[in-house]
């Protein structure tokens, strides 16, 4: 589901602002696809964001000063971040819940609370991710941290280790990114099946029993299943890729040049479940991807500078975790 990815763009123009006086790249939202609660034409309006992560049917972005914003499906309160939630530096979506982590390592939830998903964990943690009714952690001695329901294992069978740079989580599985660039999948076995055994990685992500992976040569790898033969093992060819987002049903990829691809449900927008999730409006302005149930939520250059509130070195506050 989400979440949440590092863009090396990102955290260049960041570095090199930062040297130049703590100035910060502000980015806008733009989202398409399945409409039906308002999670699209409702998207906030601004240049000012950093993150952001697509749930079921919500979607959660973080601000440069630090602020969460929400909006869409509001039935569990996903969409009203707490009045007590400080300043954050990540954020992550889960079915119906959001999830954010303070600047002080901590992690808030909101919303739907199913299987003791509210339970967070006590720590300091870098990055978060929610599944449908579980969520993943990565804590800041690099080692993963899992909660909530653990009916497939995901919870319990989480993977030994403090070397992992990043964790996302699928409906009942999830996938991690090792320092090694290896990969790791657990839980419901339907996601996780022909995990390859060897490769080198520059990033993970999960979806409805299925896994994404980017290899170090651009291209994108699938495992998993596709039980509705919607062609999620389907990827685009090519080498030029530098960010995935796998969705509930559809696949998303951001190109160098720009350009987002999809696939899977919703090329077009025939009917349930064909929203035109995997139909990105066109441009080559795109720095970041989230797919969420059957919509897309990105980022898009904007190229409007501004004061920042964060510290020059804090490089986590850049983080994005996106489904």
């Amino acid at each position: 589901m989400s979440g949440a990815k590092q863009q090396l763009a990102v955290l260049a123009s960041f570095l090199l602002l930062c040297l130049s006086g703590r100035l910060a790249l502000g980015y806008e939202l733009r989202a398409w696809g399945g409409d039906y609660v308002n999670q699209v034409t409702d998207t906030p309006s601004g240049s000012d964001f950093v993150a952001i992560a697509a749930g079921d049917e919500h979607g959660v972005a973080l601000k440069a000063d630090g602020t969460v914003v929400a909006w869409g499906q509001d039935h569990d309160g996903q969409n009203v971040p707490p009045p007590t939630l400080g300043a954050c530096k990540a954020i992550g979506a889960g079915g119906d819940f959001a999830l954010a982590i303070q600047n002080d390592g901590t992690i808030v939830h909101w919303g739907d609370d199913p299987h003791g998903v509210d339970m967070v964990p006590a720590g300091t943690y870098t990055a978060v991710d929610g599944g449908e009714f579980f969520a993943v952690a990565l804590a800041t001695n690099g080692s993963i941290v899992a909660w909530g329901n653990d009916a497939d294992g995901q919870v319990t069978n989480v993977p030994a280790g403090t070397d992992f740079i990043q964790v996302i989580a699928g409906d009942r599985h999830a996938v991690a990114l090792r320092s090694n660039n290896s990969v790791v999948s657990w839980g419901y076995v339907g996601g996780t099946n022909g995990q390859p055994a060897s490769g080198t990685y520059t990033q993970v992500s999960a979806g409805h029993d299925y896994c994404l992976a980017l290899a170090s040569d651009g291209s994108i790898v699938h495992w998993g299943d596709d039980p509705w033969d919607y062609g999620l093992d389907e990827v685009p060819a090519g080498t030029d890729f530098v960010e995935i987002s796998a969705g509930y049903i559809h696949g998303l990829a951001r190109k160098v040049d720009g350009t987002v691809v999809g696939w899977g449900a919703g090329t077009n927008a025939s009917g349930h479940p064909h929203y035109g999730q995997a139909a990105p409006p066109p441009g080559n302005d795109y720095v970041a991807i989230s797919g969420g149930l059957y919509w897309s939520l990105s980022m898009t250059s904007s190229n409007v500078l501004f004061a920042d509130g964060f510290e020059s070195g804090d490089l986590s506050a850049w983080t994005s975790t996106v489904p």
